[in-house]
């Protein structure tokens, strides 16, 4: 599995020839980065912001079969349930032998049936800002909760 960071909160997961891309974002949207452009079987976004769900962005090929087995779990944008920024969805990818879990723009403490839904995965891709996202401290505790290796 090779695993490529994009910029911003945008990933591209590969695995047996077919990709996978999460979070790509809109041209501009993200001062300091390059716009995305990049090719994928698939893209998966965590939530309708433009810093997050510009599918436009990659180019769309068919490789064949798709290795992921992919789950979701909801969550939200903010610490008052959606209020302020809306809903969040965290993407769980497992290829068999690896899970990779991206949270997306998570804004909250993880309840315990949203960790046992995420599980341990092997690699774990978790926002830190403090005022869009979660903010250091509570992005470690998640992190130390998860138990990801990566």
């Amino acid at each position: 599995m090779k695993i490529t960071w994009l910029g911003h909160a945008c990933w591209r997961i590969e695995d047996g020839g077919y990709s996978v891309v999460i979070d790509p974002f809109s041209p501009g949207s993200v001062p300091g980065y390059p716009d995305v452009s990049a090719a994928a079987d698939a893209v998966y976004c965590s939530h309708d912001h433009g810093d997050h769900n510009c599918k436009a962005a990659v180019s769309i090929v068919d490789s064949g079969a798709y290795p992921f087995e992919v789950k979701t779990v909801p969550s939200w944008h903010d610490d008052k349930g959606g209020t302020l920024r809306g809903y969040n969805i965290i993407h769980i990818f497992d290829a068999g032998f690896m899970r990779v879990v991206h949270l997306g723009d998570l804004g909250h403490t993880l309840s315990d049936e949203q960790l046992s839904a995420i599980g341990t995965p092997d690699v774990l891709m978790i926002p830190v800002g403090g005022f869009y996202t979660i903010d250091a401290q509570t992005a470690k505790q998640t992190a130390d909760r998860i138990g990801a290796r990566v």
